[in-house]
């Protein structure tokens, strides 16, 4: 089986392989959590092998560093946007380039109906993006009122009112 069909069976694993990379677990701990979350015995096959799920772990790595790197940044502090980590489901490259596209997940305080709930949601932003960090934050904030009025958000319609965390993708 292509590596690339591999990697498409893996990305079931996503969020373990992600969590595992945040907590930077060992490569046994890794497979441990994959076996467990898809209820198959070692030895099992589960479709993939090793070296997709270490492809897909470098991504995860490369998408924790880069939100550490611009987390990192001050307020009105200039973003380096040089090697934004493209994420396992994006689109080719060709695309990507005539019409670029972000997968934002903010971890922030969000105001809705019922008060003040903190938590993460996915905002995509297109075309160039701010190169202040404050402008980020206005931009993703502009971008949560557009989600809620035009009803895109209408089970979740909170407005972002601080970050605390980001993590960002070219898609």
């Amino acid at each position: 089986m292509a590596l690339e069909d591999q990697i498409a069976k893996a990305m079931r694993y996503w969020g373990v392989i992600m969590r595992g990379v945040y907590t930077r677990v060992s490569t046994s701990e890794l497979w441990a959590a994959i076996r467990e979350h898809s209820q198959t015995q070692p030895g099992e096959s589960l479709g993939f092998g090793a070296a997709a799920v270490s492809r897909l772990r470098g991504i995860a790595a490369r998408i924790r560093d880069f939100a550490a790197r611009v987390m990192g940044t001050s307020s009105g502090g200039y973003i380096d946007w040089t090697n934004v980590p493209v994420a396992p489901w994006a689109r080719p490259p060709d695309e990507r380039a005539l019409n670029p596209q972000y997968a934002i997940r903010v971890y922030g305080d969000w105001l809705g109906p019922t008060g003040i709930d903190t938590g993460w949601r996915m905002i995509t932003l297109s075309g160039s993006l701010p190169n202040r960090m404050n402008d980020l934050i206005d931009t993703l904030r502009q971008a949560s009122v557009q989600n809620v009025s035009s009803g895109a958000w209408a089970n979740t319609p909170n407005v972002l009112e601080k970050v605390h965390q980001l993590e960002i993708m070219a898609v």
